[in-house]
């Protein structure tokens, strides 16, 4: 490592933090894609049905991972897919998610809650 400076030291951490940072843009970008084509749409589908909200053309360089996508952006494209956001995020470990899989689990626990939640009764009914 070559340094003149201490603010100008550049580390190999520092190209590998990088590298993670592309490899995260990329997955996203294929969860997005995957979560899109799930759903039988095409870029130019979601850009008509979400009222011109997500364009085709960003949607498209989201997809590809050539642009960030921000938090908020990703969690109101989540909220319209109807998925976790969780579903469009790489795990810590780095292994690969099934976004249809989290939505069935997500399904699965809301049938349970509902099952064990007790109702209210109304007046007169018997507890």
């Amino acid at each position: 490592m070559t340094t003149t400076d201490r603010n100008d030291l550049v580390t190999t951490d520092d190209l590998d933090d990088d590298d993670e940072l592309t490899n995260i843009q990329l997955e996203i970008g294929a969860r997005l894609r995957k979560a899109r084509e799930d759903k039988g749409l095409s870029l130019k589908a979601v850009e008509d049905q979400s009222g011109g909200e997500f364009p085709a053309v960003v949607l498209g360089s989201w997809e590809r991972g050539d642009r960030k996508i921000s938090v908020p952006r990703l969690l109101t494209l989540a909220r319209w897919y109807e998925l976790p956001v969780a579903a469009l995020l790489p795990s810590a470990e780095g292994e690969r998610l099934d976004p249809m899989d989290l939505v069935q689990a997500r399904h699965a626990a809301m049938k349970l809650v509902r099952l064990l939640t007790p109702r209210e009764s109304t007046e007169g009914e018997p507890r």
